[in-house]
């Protein structure tokens, strides 16, 4: 079977994700009014993930960690620029946890996700995995990777969206502002 080729049923999306609760349970005060915003959208991201492949038990956690960290400097650094921070907080945990083997592929995971192409490496499936799925979720399933619409949907309808994608479109409307003061077009810095 290909890896990346996607499921036809849902049995193999776990029924629960116990560090992805422990991770965000550490930063909950943090992340206060945008808990759910965020929880449900890493939420999202772990059953596409699971949708677009059968993943084993370590594999699985290995998600659950990226997933919980890939945006977590947003709140705990208050930075534009979220990809470094919040690979080295999970580095971090990872650590701390006793898990330092997989460092490498959670790492990878989270500054590999904005990616626009595929990963090509064998060993660099889950990190095409995760892009894949985090791609789906911020897009809000237009691009689905040949998942069908009604697997996208019930996902989607499981774990509302309690202002993410709102909070998505104001921090990138906020960098582009903040981009375009520090860096104007070269006209306005010749006085045209």
């Amino acid at each position: 079977m290909n890896p990346l080729q996607p499921e036809t049923t849902a049995g193999n999306v776990p029924e629960a994700f116990p560090l992805v609760d422990e991770i965000l349970s550490e930063h909950r005060e943090t992340l206060g009014r945008n808990f759910d915003a965020f929880h449900n959208h890493v939420l999202r991201v772990l059953h596409f993930c699971h949708h677009l492949r059968t993943c084993s038990p370590e594999e699985t956690q290995m998600l659950e960690v990226a997933a919980a960290f890939h945006n977590l400097s947003i709140w705990t650094h208050r930075t534009k620029d979220c990809l470094k921070p919040s690979a080295a907080l999970a580095a971090e945990w990872l650590m701390r946890t006793g898990r330092t083997s997989w460092t490498y592929p959670v790492v990878d995971m989270i500054e590999s996700r904005h990616g626009p192409g595929t990963v090509q490496e064998p060993h660099r499936c889950l990190t095409e995995v995760f892009r894949r799925a985090h791609w789906i979720d911020v897009s809000l399933g237009m691009r689905r990777f040949g998942l069908s619409r009604d697997v996208v949907e019930s996902v989607r309808q499981a774990f509302p969206g309690c202002g993410f994608h709102f909070l998505l479109l104001r921090r990138i409307a906020l960098k582009a502002l903040f981009d375009q003061l520090w860096n104007p077009y070269p006209m306005a810095t010749q006085g045209l």
